[in-house]
């Protein structure tokens, strides 16, 4: 009994389908958050913009040119200390500084928070061709903004800026009367302060990954849960299986045995005509060798069974790895299925390398099991009359050893489990063969043991290949 493919593929559709689901909830839920996340910062950081604005004295603008000279007056001087003081306590802010307009609407600083030794010191009345349409606009709308990241000769940035209005008194003189009249002036200069925009992003990814790695971590329970729920799935198959062809592999032949025993053991005197009598005494050796055929079948079983179980736990014998000439190998193998394969009137055709020809490295009982496995199993599905064929490809580094029938073939939906334990490649109604399904999966642990592979080439009443592979360590 084995779980069907259809069934395996799905489940694992099934899997993805709620891969896929976690993926793009998580997916969702990260974009949410990164745009979230990003609004609010954003908003902070205007928030902070202002903050500063708000903390400046605009008077200490009426006396500064935006030139040179402003450098030397106090007025200046306490603009930067501000700067540098709100820099300071705001690791994350790498500039601080005001902005000015002039009349042809250029864009211009007024200060920084740069120390004048800095190679990123931006002098009084150094222009910034950079500025961009949100900083431009800032001067006319009044209102506060926050852009990026946008890139200009200092790096990437994201910078929140706030405007500041500076009110004072402009003198008008008429020339024809000489009278002079004031005005009220109003004019803006922009606090601004720039966050580097890669330190800024990864902030905001740093929280955004959250969601994504929470559907992560789910996508692997997910998988790993489906895993062993399929292992576990597997595991009931294989014990169900093998509830099921013990039953019939032990449970029928020690039947037939005991029916055997019983015709055996009851006396003639007690049959009630002469027909049975005679059929009794007739049949003797005919039970008795039904009776050794069932208990042979039976020790296989059991044999099986153990030689899987002790290859499987690590507790069979050790290999006795030696230079093993494949001839004797293979001639070992046929020797063991001969007597089988004259009963069941299958004939071997055997195309097998010279005396010493190709040499392997390997354990003489268990190597010739294993092909002897192979062999049976050709034969087992073989029809009276056919052939078996067994023919060897010798190269440099390993040798391919080809087991070939023309019986009924594996069933398409089996040729994926051929190998692996309890797989029986054909029962029908109108072919049935006994056998653990132990065979070739005991063949094939011992090929992979000596560094080998097993593989298969087969179609419904095709016949079935069965490639073997094992490396060669010389060839003469």
């Amino acid at each position: 009994m084995l779980i069907s493919p259809l069934k395996k593929t799905a489940s694992g559709k099934i899997l993805l389908l709620n891969i896929f689901i976690v993926f793009v909830a998580g997916l969702a839920l990260s974009l949410i958050v990164f745009n979230t996340v990003n609004e609010q910062k954003r908003s902070v950081l205007v928030h902070r913009a202002e903050s500063v604005s708000a903390t400046i004295d605009s008077s200490l603008f009426l006396n500064l040119s935006a030139e040179e000279s402003d450098a030397n007056k106090i007025e200046y001087k306490k603009l930067k200390s501000i700067f540098k003081s709100v820099a300071g306590v705001n690791p994350d802010v790498r500039f601080v500084y005001a902005f000015g307009k002039s009349d042809d609407g250029k864009i211009y600083f007024y200060a920084d928070s740069e120390d004048p030794s800095s190679k990123d010191f931006s002098p009084p009345g150094q222009e910034y061709p950079e500025a961009s349409d949100v900083l431009v606009s800032t001067f006319e709308s009044g209102k506060s903004a926050i852009e990026g990241p946008v890139t200009d000769r200092w790096g990437t940035w994201i910078s929140a800026i706030s405007p500041l209005e500076i009110k004072t008194n402009k003198v008008n003189v008429n020339a024809s009367s000489s009278v002079k009249s004031a005005e009220e002036y109003v004019k803006t200069v922009v606090i601004g302060m720039d966050i580097e925009a890669k330190s800024y992003l990864a902030d905001i990814i740093a929280y955004s990954v959250a969601p994504i790695g929470v559907s992560l971590i789910i996508i692997l329970f997910l998988y790993f849960n489906f895993r062993t729920r399929r292992k576990n799935d597997e595991i009931t198959a294989t014990k169900l299986s093998f509830v099921e062809l013990a039953s019939h592999e032990l449970r029928s032949p020690l039947a037939g045995i005991r029916w055997a025993l019983e015709s055996l053991l009851s006396p003639i005197s007690m049959l009630q005509t002469d027909t049975d009598k005679s059929f009794a005494v007739k049949n003797e050796k005919k039970l008795l060798s039904d009776i050794y055929d069932r208990s042979n079948a039976m020790m296989t079983t059991i044999n099986n069974v153990t030689d899987v179980i002790a290859l499987e736990s690590g507790i069979a014998r050790k290999f006795d790895l030696v230079s093993l000439d494949l001839r004797n190998v293979l001639s070992e193998a046929i020797s063991k299925v001969k007597a089988e394969a004259e009963k069941k009137l299958v004939i071997i055709e055997e195309n097998l390398p010279s005396p010493n020809e190709v040499i392997i490295e390997g354990d003489l009982d268990h190597l010739s099991r294993a092909y002897s496995e192979i062999i049976i199993n050709a034969i087992t599905y073989s029809k009276p009359g056919d052939k078996v064929y067994i023919k060897c490809e010798a190269h440099n580094q390993f040798v391919i050893v080809d087991i070939i029938d023309n019986g009924i073939g594996i069933h398409p939906e089996i040729v994926s489990a051929a190998g692996k334990k309890f797989t029986i490649f054909h029962r029908s109604s109108s072919y049935k063969v006994g056998g653990t399904g132990l065979g070739i999966y005991l063949a094939q642990k011992i090929f992979e043991m000596h560094g080998g592979k097993i593989s298969f080439s087969s179609g419904k009443g095709q016949g079935t290949v069965v490639h073997t592979r094992l490396p060669v360590i010389r060839r003469n």
